[in-house]
Protein backbone atom coordinates (compact mmCIF):
# COMPACT_ATOMS: atom_id res chain seq x y z
CA UNK A 1 0.00 0.00 0.00
CA UNK A 2 0.99 3.58 -0.69
CA UNK A 3 -0.48 6.07 1.78
CA UNK A 4 -1.21 9.69 0.90
CA UNK A 5 -3.32 11.28 3.68
CA UNK A 6 -3.06 14.82 2.28
CA UNK A 7 -5.95 17.09 3.26
CA UNK A 8 -4.93 20.33 1.56
CA UNK A 9 -3.36 21.38 -1.73
CA UNK A 10 -4.39 21.19 -5.34
CA UNK A 11 -3.59 19.35 -8.52
CA UNK A 12 -2.41 15.91 -9.38
CA UNK A 13 0.11 14.31 -7.04
CA UNK A 14 2.74 12.62 -9.18
CA UNK A 15 3.93 10.35 -6.35
CA UNK A 16 0.44 8.82 -6.17
CA UNK A 17 0.36 8.24 -9.92
CA UNK A 18 3.84 6.69 -9.78
CA UNK A 19 2.65 4.22 -7.14
CA UNK A 20 -0.45 3.47 -9.21
CA UNK A 21 1.68 2.89 -12.31
CA UNK A 22 3.70 0.34 -10.30
CA UNK A 23 0.47 -1.51 -9.39
CA UNK A 24 0.67 -0.41 -5.77
CA UNK A 25 -2.73 0.13 -4.17
CA UNK A 26 -2.99 3.72 -2.97
CA UNK A 27 -4.96 4.97 0.02
CA UNK A 28 -5.82 8.62 -0.53
CA UNK A 29 -8.15 11.31 0.71
CA UNK A 30 -11.01 12.61 -1.45
CA UNK A 31 -8.91 15.70 -2.20
CA UNK A 32 -6.30 13.53 -3.94
CA UNK A 33 -8.77 11.07 -5.48
CA UNK A 34 -10.83 13.61 -7.39
CA UNK A 35 -8.24 15.09 -9.81
CA UNK A 36 -6.73 11.68 -10.57
CA UNK A 37 -10.06 9.89 -10.92
CA UNK A 38 -9.51 7.35 -8.17
CA UNK A 39 -12.65 5.38 -7.37
CA UNK A 40 -12.77 3.61 -4.01
CA UNK A 41 -12.42 -0.14 -4.33
CA UNK A 42 -11.79 0.03 -8.07
CA UNK A 43 -8.46 1.71 -8.79
CA UNK A 44 -7.60 2.85 -5.27
CA UNK A 45 -8.92 3.28 -1.76
CA UNK A 46 -10.42 6.59 -0.66
CA UNK A 47 -11.01 7.65 2.93
CA UNK A 48 -11.11 10.77 5.03
CA UNK A 49 -8.20 11.20 7.43
CA UNK A 50 -8.49 9.94 10.96
CA UNK A 51 -10.20 6.77 12.08
CA UNK A 52 -11.88 6.22 8.70
CA UNK A 53 -8.47 6.26 7.01
CA UNK A 54 -7.05 3.80 9.53
CA UNK A 55 -10.11 1.55 9.23
CA UNK A 56 -9.61 1.27 5.44
CA UNK A 57 -5.94 0.39 5.88
CA UNK A 58 -6.71 -2.27 8.48
CA UNK A 59 -9.55 -3.68 6.37
CA UNK A 60 -7.41 -4.16 3.26
CA UNK A 61 -3.89 -4.75 4.56
CA UNK A 62 -4.33 -8.53 4.73
CA UNK A 63 -6.54 -8.84 1.63
CA UNK A 64 -3.79 -9.59 -0.88
CA UNK A 65 -6.12 -10.57 -3.74
CA UNK A 66 -8.06 -7.33 -3.42
CA UNK A 67 -4.85 -5.29 -3.27
CA UNK A 68 -3.54 -6.98 -6.42
CA UNK A 69 -6.83 -6.42 -8.26
CA UNK A 70 -6.96 -2.75 -7.24
CA UNK A 71 -3.28 -2.28 -8.09
CA UNK A 72 -3.78 -3.72 -11.57
CA UNK A 73 -6.79 -1.49 -12.13
CA UNK A 74 -4.76 1.50 -10.93
CA UNK A 75 -2.03 0.79 -13.47
CA UNK A 76 -4.57 0.52 -16.26
CA UNK A 77 -6.17 3.79 -15.16
CA UNK A 78 -2.86 5.67 -15.22
CA UNK A 79 -1.83 4.12 -18.53
CA UNK A 80 -5.18 4.93 -20.15
CA UNK A 81 -5.50 8.48 -18.85
CA UNK A 82 -2.04 9.83 -18.03
CA UNK A 83 0.57 8.08 -20.19
CA UNK A 84 2.48 10.10 -22.76
CA UNK A 85 0.56 8.41 -25.56
CA UNK A 86 -2.80 9.13 -23.89
CA UNK A 87 -1.91 12.79 -23.42
CA UNK A 88 -0.56 13.07 -26.99
CA UNK A 89 -3.81 11.61 -28.31
CA UNK A 90 -5.81 14.25 -26.41
CA UNK A 91 -3.72 16.99 -28.04
CA UNK A 92 -3.99 15.37 -31.45
CA UNK A 93 -7.78 15.45 -31.33
CA UNK A 94 -8.08 19.10 -30.22
CA UNK A 95 -9.95 21.16 -32.81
Amino acid sequence: MFLCPIIYGTGIKNNVMQAMAMRITTVVTPLIAQPIGITHGDNGLVADRGSNYLDIILKYISREKDLIKIGNSARNHVKTNFSWSAIAEKYRTVD
